[in-house]
């Protein structure tokens, strides 16, 4: 044999014993282009639909006195695929004041999912990637969260023993707890889930319990934040079921985005969001 179809053979052989990549930075962003908006609210929990995908202004951490004197958020969208957020919020009060965003399928705020694809059982999942593209100020305190659901019966949040996965994709926070306060040991599980990424992007996480569900929190922050990324849930959850933390007869209910705010006055915007369902034509760019 000759030594180049060896060696050839030898690196086909390596590339199929890694995993696939489960996270695929962005590009570099585009030039800003101005909103064509079809919805705009600042109402405590406003929501708009749009196809399978519902936003939320969502200002559980706001209270009505702080409204009164002028803080909250005022949300506007093109699509699901576009929108953004006006907040204002001059002061860190040291506690999540909002998590505007954007969701689609089962939601506590909204017990029905119709059309979203969800629930679906994880070892079922044929095709599961997601894109999050965003635009963030370098002022304030803020973090880019997704909410992942699962549960052990179909029945969305009417049944027992969901679990969460939150992945922070993007953060800024001038006090170090994101990401110090995620990663430094304490009263949580580690995971090794041995993952590898395009643009060598490393996650980690943690398992903790948590007083307000049945399941485990599952907590996963990359090692520096990424405005643009896609990710392939679909492996994500295939590790997390190989490694025991993930039952692949749980049920996939829904996935929410949004800002987690502490302090922010800019504006911040997604570009580009969509999950891929095996539903969607593309993912955008870098998808």
């Amino acid at each position: 044999m000759r030594m180049d179809a060896l060696l050839a053979g030898m690196a086909a052989a390596v590339s199929m014993a890694q995993p696939a990549a489960w996270l695929v930075p962005g590009p570099p962003l585009a030039r800003e282009v101005a909103p064509r908006e079809a919805w705009r609210s600042s109402a405590r929990d406003a929501k708009w639909r749009d196809g399978k995908y519902r936003l939320h202004n969502n200002l559980w951490g706001t209270s009505n006195q702080e409204l009164a004197v002028g803080r909250g958020v005022t949300m506007w969208a093109e699509s699901h695929r576009r929108w953004g957020i006006l907040p204002r919020y001059p002061e860190d009060l040291q506690h999540v004041m909002a998590y505007p965003g954007c969701w689609r399928g089962f939601h506590y705020a909204e017990e029905s999912a119709p059309g979203s694809g969800f629930p679906v059982k994880v070892r079922e999942i044929r095709k599961l990637r997601a894109r999050w593209q965003m635009r963030v100020p370098e002022t304030g305190r803020h973090w880019a969260l997704w909410d992942i659901y699962l549960a052990r019966e179909s029945s969305g949040w009417k049944g027992k023993g969901w679990c969460n996965l939150m992945i922070f994709q993007n953060w800024r926070d001038p006090t170090g707890w994101i990401p110090n306060g995620l990663v430094n040991p304490g009263s949580f599980q580690p995971i090794d889930l041995g993952y590898h990424s395009a643009g060598a992007v490393k996650l980690r996480c943690r398992r903790t319990a948590a007083a307000w569900i049945e399941g485990p929190v599952i907590t996963a922050i990359l090692d520096r934040p990424l405005p643009d990324a896609t990710f392939d849930l679909r492996e994500l959850l295939r590790s997390l079921v190989r490694t025991g933390h993930v039952d692949g007869d749980w049920y996939l209910i829904g996935i929410e985005v949004g800002w987690e705010i502490h302090q922010a006055v800019d504006p911040l915007v997604t570009e580009f969001f969509a999950i891929d369902l095996d539903d969607e034509k593309a993912l955008g760019r870098g998808g």
